[in-house]
């Protein structure tokens, strides 16, 4: 019996450890393969010196225009809102902004943002807003200035700034120039509390923008910006569609912008009026 012990014994031991071993081997197999493969059907990409992606980030960031047209189909969705409408925008370069709403082909929002303020006429609820940038940034919890707006509309690198230092990280499918270290990604931190983490993602056959990821550690508040398929007049690249992901503490907001007709370089006329009998919008 004590034999019989001692063998049943040996036996289990010998199986777990067979068992284990398999179980090691099969574990450092995939992550070695996880590592050193590539997916089927995709070519390594050629490699690119930081200094030229930087160059090339610098090249989109100041196209050549002075006033943009076009008509946009947006949708709209939050842990709280449902909304799709039409919009028709007009910009004239780095000063007014406009936004008119409509729904059913009636208009009824009609908004002008400038450098310093935001003015919105509410024709559904007969009231207007007069606010500085400051409800912006309250709103979505991101530090919007006016020309970053300007830059998400237009499909530009966003707070794109030349003097910065930026450094390349790896990926599979695009070139990424990224405003910190890869460590500080990894980790979602930054040195000082008021920072935001930029990730400028570049098509590597078109070498326009595809995407931006911000990430502000602060106060737990990341964005994603795609840009798929563009209009091109030779001088002037405007998305045909634009997603846009908001990740906040309080809420997810996604937003689709199809623009449609887009006509550069024709000025048209921008003016807001706020009728005497509308109130203040609570």
């Amino acid at each position: 019996m004590k034999y019989w012990i001692e063998k049943y014994k040996l036996k289990s031991i010998m199986s777990v450890n067979l068992k284990l071993t398999a179980f090691l081997f099969s574990f450092f197999l995939v992550v070695a393969c996880a590592k050193k493969s590539i997916p089927v059907g995709l070519e390594k990409l050629e490699r690119k010196k930081t200094s030229e992606l930087v160059d090339q980030l610098e090249l989109l960031s100041n196209p050549e225009w002075d006033f943009l047209s076009t008509k946009i189909t947006t949708r709209f969705l939050s842990n709280e809102h449902k909304q799709n409408f039409k919009t028709s925008l007009k910009m004239k370069k780095d000063s007014l902004l406009n936004v008119t709403i409509t729904f059913a082909a009636i208009p009824i929002i009609n908004a002008v943002l400038s450098p310093d303020s935001l003015k919105v006429v509410n024709k559904k609820d007969k009231c207007y807003m007069l606010e500085d940038l400051r409800f912006l940034k309250r709103k979505f919890e991101i530090p919007f200035e006016f020309s970053q707006v300007e830059e998400l509309l237009l499909g530009l690198p966003l707070a794109w700034d030349k003097e910065s230092r930026y450094h390349q990280l790896e990926d599979l499918y695009h070139y990424v120039i990224s405003s910190h270290k890869k460590r500080f990604v990894n980790r979602r931190e930054t040195k000082n509390d008021d920072e935001i983490l930029i990730r400028y993602f570049l098509s590597p056959k078109t070498m326009e923008l595809d995407q931006i990821l911000l990430d502000s550690p602060q106060d737990t508040t990341s964005i994603r910006i795609q840009y798929f398929d563009r209009y091109n007049d030779g001088s002037f690249s405007l998305p045909q569609r634009t997603e846009i992901n908001i990740f906040t503490p309080r809420d997810t907001i996604y937003v689709e912008l199809k623009f449609q007709k887009p006509e550069v370089e024709k000025e048209k006329v921008i003016f807001l009026t706020i009728p005497e009998n509308y109130e203040k919008c609570n």
